[in-house]
């Protein structure tokens, strides 16, 4: 048995090596991201500066973004940006989710749909995402 969990901790303790080396460039991409963040007609769009704010917007939604933190500041395999009304920064509205230069979800409070002026600025940021070359 304590063969086995040496082998076990061993193995773990590569796993977090390998995690933390994807993070670091994770980290630089999502640095590089926060070119594009904007405020257009309506909406603000802002990048999440830690998990923690991640976890936070799931729960004040009340939907599962929560559980994307690895995959946003880890993996980079989906980005994350939360969506604002331009005067209220503060108050989480949409939550959108952008992977392989795609919109994934654009969603509100308990998953509503966003509103059809969300949707139009989220393809506008898209649209700036590409102008900027940023790629997700």
């Amino acid at each position: 048995n304590a063969v086995r969990d040496v082998g076990a901790e061993k193995q773990r303790l590569e796993e977090e090596k390998k995690e933390a080396k994807v993070r670091v460039e994770t980290a630089k991409r999502l640095t590089n991201m926060m070119k594009a963040q904007t405020t257009f007609d309506k909406y603000a769009f802002i990048f999440p500066k830690n998990e923690s704010e991640i976890v936070r917007e799931g729960k004040h939604l009340h939907h599962c973004v929560g559980r994307y933190t690895k995959e946003h500041f880890v993996y980079g395999s989906s980005i994350i940006v939360f969506v604002r009304d331009k005067t209220d920064r503060a108050t989480p509205l949409y939550t959108l989710d952008l992977k392989n230069d795609r919109i994934i979800q654009l969603r509100g409070e308990r998953n509503k749909a966003a509103d059809e002026e969300a949707k139009k600025e989220a393809e506008q940021f898209l649209a700036q995402c590409g102008k900027l070359k940023i790629e997700f």
